[in-house]
């Protein structure tokens, strides 16, 4: 890496480490995520997206006194934790179930009506 953008201008493997570790959690909330936008039931989540973004600058700007680019690489991963990564599936698991429920029920209707 530091043949291609020079020495100066490399990411220290820690904090490389904690992007790689955010972009694996964001994909796991992201698969959720479209089918909860899916079944329409995302007014929940997208207030979460505005607490997660509010954690996250402040999160950013306290760790990045201490600790520099890689405090906000923290913020980032410690917001998106205790926000969106657990909330996301956890809406979406509690309401597959019923979307399933109802659609098994609309099914039984359907074959009545028949």
């Amino acid at each position: 890496m530091t043949l291609w953008v020079g020495s100066e201008n490399v990411i220290k493997q820690e904090i490389m480490t904690i992007f790689i570790l955010f972009s694996f959690v964001h994909v796991w909330v992201h698969v959720s995520a479209v089918f909860v936008a899916a079944l329409g039931i995302h007014r929940e989540t997208s207030y979460i997206a505005l607490v997660e973004a509010f954690l996250n600058i402040l999160l950013s700007i306290i760790f990045a006194k201490f600790y520099g680019l890689l405090g906000i690489a923290l913020g980032t991963l410690i917001a998106h934790l205790l926000t969106s990564a657990w909330f996301v599936n956890f809406w979406f698991y509690k309401n597959i179930n019923r979307c399933i429920r109802n659609d098994n029920l609309q099914s039984k209707d359907m074959k009545e009506v028949k």
